[in-house]
């Protein structure tokens, strides 16, 4: 019950900081556009990833309440435990002293960055509260091959070529007593409001999803060692980087009709299209989006719509737009995980967007679905 409740939390939560922060990396897209000042659009480019970080946070709280797994994508893991470890080693006590050891031929895992980057906080802050008095906090990352007999032992691993992450303390060490129970929902030791209970569990879930697992080593006095596994990518698994993207051609006049409930996100939008070219038409609520529609159907060449609005919800919205022109093409925007919605993709017709997105993937979207056949 207390998980469900979390999951209803998380979406509400999730819902209103990603409205939040759409406005903002819309918004810092004009305006780097904009600019040919090096200083102001170096600023630009660090707030648009500290924006972008919030909001891969956000997905991953979604993610972890309603069980769902995290965006993928092939990395290095020596570039998440050296961001961690710089992050550690400014924040934790100064008694503490944080290590870093990576091999440097690393194989590559498929992950997903914000979610490696918080089990790898979350181990460390744990090794914090278990050193009050100082002490050695080390990551370790090397190459290994787990055997069929190692396999065994984790139910649904497969032996092979895994990365092996090792976060290691000097710190009190657990007692026998509670280790088979650390990973437990809302177990812990420390003190009301000093702990929730969900951070190893956490991290346990994300390591799973991932295809890996994990081991636990420790001693009381003689601190904690965790050893964590991820699958590696093999030579012929790795694909190629992706392209960078860019601004697509500008718009021809095309009107698009701007369905949402707040008020920042129409204000941006809005800019942002016209400054590339479009004529833009708003809607505050469904039935006034509709109403447009009607009036201004043969004008009107594509909905963009947010799918959680009060009053009527967005997959009602464009369930009546359909019934005025079955052929519209609808932008789908949402500020919770796209497959919680009621609507799905439907090539040339219906594009889901996750909310916050950049000001480029909007124009993207836009002119990919209005260039469809």
């Amino acid at each position: 019950q207390r998980m469900e409740s979390i999951g209803i939390l998380a979406g509400g939560i999730a819902h209103d900081l990603n409205n939040a922060l759409a406005p903002i990396l819309m918004g810092l897209s004009m305006l780097q556009a904009k600019s040919n000042d090096a200083e102001v659009r170096r600023l630009m480019s660090v707030m648009e990833k500290s924006a972008q970080h919030g909001a891969s946070l956000v997905r991953q709280v979604l993610a972890f309440a309603r069980g769902t797994q995290g965006e993928r994508a092939e990395l290095q893991p020596q570039a998440v435990i050296r961001e961690a470890v710089t992050l550690l080693s400014e924040t934790l006590p100064r008694a503490i002293t944080v290590e870093m050891d990576a091999a440097p031929d690393l194989a590559l895992v498929s992950a997903d960055s914000t979610q490696l980057s918080q089990v790898l906080m979350n181990l460390g802050i744990n090794a914090r509260d278990a050193m009050p008095e100082g002490g050695r906090l080390v990551f370790r990352a090397l190459n290994v091959t787990v055997g069929e007999g190692h396999a065994r032992v984790h139910p649904g691993i497969s032996a092979g070529p895994y990365v092996l992450l090792v976060v290691e303390d000097s710190g009190t060490g657990i007692p026998p007593d509670i280790i088979e129970r650390i990973f437990d929902p809302f177990f812990t030791t420390k003190g009301a409001g000093k702990g929730s209970g969900l951070g190893l569990s956490t991290v346990l879930g994300i390591v799973k999803s991932h295809g890996g697992f994990m081991e636990v080593q420790s001693e009381i006095g003689h601190g904690t060692k965790f050893s964590l596994y991820f699958p590696a990518i093999t030579a012929s698994q790795v694909t190629r980087p992706t392209i960078m993207e860019k601004a697509p051609p500008r718009g021809n006049g095309e009107t698009i009709l701007v369905i949402d409930d707040e008020a920042d996100v129409r204000d941006v939008v809005q800019a942002l299209l016209e400054s590339s070219g479009y004529t833009v038409r708003l809607a505050a609520e469904g039935m006034a989006g509709i109403g447009v529609y009607s009036e201004y159907r043969s004008e009107i060449s594509a909905v963009i719509t947010d799918m959680m609005m009060p009053a009527m919800q967005g997959s009602e919205v464009v369930k009546e737009l359909r019934k005025i022109n079955p052929e519209l093409r609808v932008v789908a925007m949402s500020g919770v995980l796209a497959s919680n919605t009621n609507i799905r993709e439907e090539p040339g017709r219906t594009v889901l967007l996750q909310k916050p997105m950049t000001g480029i993937a909007l124009l993207q979207t836009v002119h990919k679905l209005l260039q469809a056949k």
